[in-house]
């Protein structure tokens, strides 16, 4: 079914779409201000786009404004371009199963984007910033467990807790051209905690991930955390970076301790890793050979 130009609010959910033959191209349209879910809802009350049971959802063009999720597709295949989903009181998209995003912002929203399953993503142009932490749930801007596919031209600032974070087993990506900023701590028992740029966790299933030009700076506690060691960057830059290699195994790593004898770089798989004006360090250190960073507007 293909739907432009429609504008839907004060409904329950926006759109609805359910079965493995049922698919939606919905063009040029907003869907905004839901009804007030009320004592006893069901989960997914107040979602602007929702997609079940092997769904197809098309987003071209389209806003999603102040629902309490902005697109939740629990199984099937997601194509969003062009997109802005913004003011969400929970998380702004959640997806499993096979993703396309392109030309997307997710702003001020009470979470970010999330993929799970072992489909296949292609994440490009995606902007995501503003992101709130809500509850005691791990917040990040961009979460990825067991996904495969490329994530290019990638630009996260002012959230909360995690700017990316990756886990499973099949986990599987390419980053490239990232710029990741202002990662923000947020309160536990009294402390402020986390504001890490970029984690790789999960060392049991070893998520293979590989970063090409990228930028993290001014990240409250880590720029890169990877207890892991299946993290291979070229031309990475960060502030406030600090590897974590405890738990790992260390037989393809060489670690050398830098200036400031609480950082530490890991130079592995014939990928070199840069770090310039390091937090709380007396001046910048440079490894020989890292490339320029492509630096994102």
């Amino acid at each position: 079914m293909r739907t432009s130009h429609l504008f839907a609010t004060n409904n329950v959910v926006g759109v609805h779409i359910t079965g493995a033959d049922s698919e939606v191209d919905l063009n040029d349209s907003i869907i905004a201000d839901p009804t007030a879910p009320g004592n006893g809802a069901n989960a997914n009350a107040g979602v602007g786009v929702l997609g079940e049971a092997g769904a197809t959802a098309v987003l071209k063009g389209v806003a999603l404004l102040r629902n309490r999720s902005g697109v939740v597709q629990q199984a099937g295949e997601l194509t969003i371009a062009d997109a802005v989903i913004a003011g969400s009181t929970g998380p702004a998209l959640s997806a499993a199963g096979a993703a396309n995003i392109t030309e997307t912002t997710l702003a001020n929203n009470g979470g970010g984007a999330s993929f799970t399953g072992s489909g296949k993503l292609d994440l490009s142009d995606l902007r995501v910033v503003d992101t709130r932490k809500l509850g005691s749930a791990l917040t990040s801007a961009l979460s990825i467990d067991g996904g495969a596919g490329t994530v290019a031209r990638l630009v996260l600032a002012r959230n909360d807790e995690y700017g990316v974070y990756v886990s499973g087993a099949l986990t599987n990506l390419d980053f490239s051209d990232v710029r990741i900023s202002d990662t923000r701590s947020v309160p536990d028992a009294g402390k402020a905690v986390h504001g890490i740029g970029f984690v790789v966790t999960d060392p049991a299933g070893a998520p293979t991930i590989g970063v090409t030009r990228g930028i993290i700076a001014q990240s409250r506690e880590y720029g890169l955390a990877n207890p892991a060691l299946t993290f291979a960057a070229t031309g990475f830059r960060n502030s406030a970076f600090r590897f974590l290699h405890r738990h790992a195994r260390v037989s393809r790593a060489r670690i050398r301790k830098l200036a400031q004898p609480k950082i530490r770089v890991a130079d592995f798989c014939e990928h070199q890793i840069r770090i310039e004006s390091v937090v709380g360090g007396g001046g910048s250190v440079a490894r020989a050979g890292a490339r320029e960073p492509h630096r994102i507007q």
